[in-house]
């Protein structure tokens, strides 16, 4: 769903850049890919127990 790496990634990029990090930050955040929340995605895995399917509920999973 989200992979975290990515942000790393582009934060890291430009901490090296030659752009100050002030404006390389702004940039980043207007430029930032769009996210679903958690509610815009389903289930359907058979092998997730009842314990873990709840705790997935409550981070907002269907």
């Amino acid at each position: 769903m989200y992979d975290p790496r990515n942000d790393d990634h582009r934060l890291r990029a430009a901490a090296d850049g030659e752009i100050p990090m002030a404006r390389a930050f702004d940039q980043l955040r207007r430029e930032y890919p769009r996210r679903l929340e958690f509610s815009h995605f389903s289930l359907a895995d058979d092998a997730l127990d009842a314990a873990e399917r709840r705790q997935l509920a409550i981070l907002g999973l269907k």
